[in-house]
């Protein structure tokens, strides 16, 4: 049975302001010794708690969210930072050693990261896709640090930004993983009541989202990425005109390396925010005339990387990337040097690698028909040869999957690391250890970058001869492909053209 004064306690949490008071050294005790937080972490925040209750002391400043001192770091650099919870003074005050936190000068606390369990979801109606997604960017660390590790004065939303939501949204998101930071245990009415909030903002956002019907992960997950960027997006925080990105002109003799920093410069004059510095990489298209042989550099901002699949039983995500960085044959594309609408060859590039790179598995055609093709990877996705002259080693995070025939129906769940590196699969309300990825189901994949400093490494060998044509591509393990050219799909938020 829940203990409702706890959950009352852990509510006025995000409800309440902190006086000045709560946050002096008095009301204050913090672990220095992380083994020993470790230890006695959860009997901590649930004595804090009650004492709060029976002190009378106002519940955030002793919430399983209110601000606590760095510490050190263990004996293993690898792990994930371990919550160092907070208690008022005991009647053994060498029990745990006293460390002054710093004062914290605004009405919502920094907070480090727990290393519980995930925290369940619970289904509202056919929102398995939201619940997904939410888990998915929750076990993001740099995302999680970006949304929540600041305070909310100092988490800058665009409130005149007419595309945004006000930042209704971004901060819904944020109560939310406040609350889910806490875990299941204390926190189960708190997270249910963020979760329909949430909700309640993102329908009003997306009508289309409204309701209790089946949606795609991958379309919602975009989209409210999407709404955090534009949230916070102080390029477009005017109250006046809005502003537009100047043309960027690419003449033969303007190198590719001065090409992306103009488009770069000028993308950054409507986009500007944290959400879109975690997301975003340019991807420059490279395209040849059949007609007048003239090339077309044009560049484009990426905030996901879709992937073609192929046909067949089983295939590597290192093949689907290397397919989808070869040349392609493109038909009917018109030339601006010569107008002649005679067909390119294409192949991408991309540059300036995210810290978060989202992969999205187009299992989906048009028709909305679903690929079962085995898709596999591991923890670890070296993608250095297709950036060039940056060092893109990315760690596996999360994974999307989805397990159904048609994109209306089914189920979306997640395997997700937690923070205390073990791997877990949630299904809505249901938690387990996982017993490792299904390639057949996995739909999304986020990876973190592991390094984010610009090296110089070797250039990578050209592309094959061969090429592929655009869009429907048949591929064999001898690296030949053959299609017969189709109709662009693009369903589920499939957006490659």
């Amino acid at each position: 049975m829940r203990d409702a004064p706890k959950e009352k306690a852990v509510e006025k949490a995000i409800a309440a302001e902190i006086p000045e008071e709560a946050i002096s050294p008095k009301n204050h005790e913090a672990a220095s010794d992380v083994a020993a937080a470790e230890e006695c972490g959860t009997a901590l925040q649930e004595k804090a708690v009650e004492s709060a209750i029976a002190a009378e002391t106002p519940a955030k400043a002793i919430s399983p969210i209110t601000a606590v001192p760095t510490v050190s770091p263990t004996a293993n650099p690898t792990a994930a930072p371990t919550a160092i919870p907070t208690a008022v003074p005991t009647a053994n005050p060498t029990a745990v050693p006293t460390v002054v936190p710093t004062a914290v000068s605004t009405a919502v606390p920094i907070f480090i990261p727990t290393a519980e369990p995930p925290a369940e979801l619970k289904n509202l109606g056919n929102t398995c896709y939201m619940n997904a997604g939410l888990q998915f960017l929750f076990h993001s660390s740099k995302f999680f640090e970006s949304v929540c590790t600041s305070t909310e004065t100092d988490l800058q939303v665009a409130n005149h930004n007419p595309l945004g939501t006000n930042g209704h949204v971004i901060k819904q998101v944020r109560n939310l993983f406040i609350a889910m930071n806490g875990g299941t245990a204390l926190n189960e009415s708190l997270i249910n009541e963020s979760l329909r909030q949430f909700k309640r903002s993102f329908e009003d956002r997306h009508p289309s989202f409204a309701g209790y019907s089946q949606q795609c992960a991958s379309e919602f997950l975009m989209n409210l990425i999407n709404d955090l960027h534009e949230d916070t997006n102080m390029a477009r925080n005017t109250q006046g005109v809005i502003p537009t990105m100047p043309e960027v002109t690419a003449p033969p003799s303007l190198s590719d390396a001065d090409l992306l920093a103009a488009s770069k410069q000028s993308v950054a004059t409507i986009d500007k925010s944290p959400i879109y510095d975690l997301f975003s990489f340019q991807m420059m298209a490279i395209l040849d005339c059949n007609a007048c042989s003239s090339v077309s550099r044009p560049v484009n901002s990426e905030m996901q990387l879709q992937l073609d699949l192929g046909v067949g039983s089983e295939t590597m995500l290192e093949q689907c990337i290397r397919k989808h960085f070869s040349r392609e044959y493109i038909y009917n594309w018109k030339c601006s040097t010569c107008n002649n609408r005679s067909g390119a060859m294409r192949r991408f590039r991309p540059h300036s690698p995210p810290p978060i790179l989202v992969i999205v598995l187009k299992r989906f055609d048009e028709n909305s028909n679903k690929n079962h093709i085995a898709v596999r990877f591991g923890e670890e996705l070296d993608l250095t040869e297709h950036f060039e002259d940056d060092l893109a080693v990315y760690d596996l995070k999360g994974i999307i999957n989805h397990e159904s025939d048609e994109i209306t129906s089914g189920h979306y769940t997640a395997d997700v690391l937690g923070r205390n590196n073990t791997w877990y699969w949630v299904s809505d309300s249901a938690r387990r250890l996982s017993s490792g990825p299904n390639f057949s189901t996995a739909y999304m994949l986020l990876f973190h970058r592991r390094h984010n400093n610009p090296v110089q490494v070797p250039t990578p060998e050209p592309p094959p001869e061969d090429f592929f044509i655009s869009e429907n591509v048949v591929f064999t393990d001898d690296s030949e492909a053959a299609a017969v050219p189709t109709a662009n799909p693009r369903a589920c938020g499939d957006s490659r053209n």
